[in-house]
């Protein structure tokens, strides 16, 4: 359980950190939409329990 936890933590943060350089970077303004789109499918799973993003 604890070494899903952790998998799980790792893949976010990876995803946050993806999002983060799409939305710093010189594309930002093409690029920030999608980043949205993804985080908010991120919330809306977690809300639900689990990540549908693999």
């Amino acid at each position: 359980m604890i070494t899903q936890a952790k998998a799980f933590a790792k893949r976010h943060n990876d995803l946050t950190y993806c999002i983060s350089l799409l939305s710093n970077g010189k594309r930002s303004q093409a690029l920030l939409p999608l980043g949205q789109t993804i985080s908010h499918h991120v919330k809306i799973s977690n809300a639900f329990g689990g990540s549908t993003i693999h």
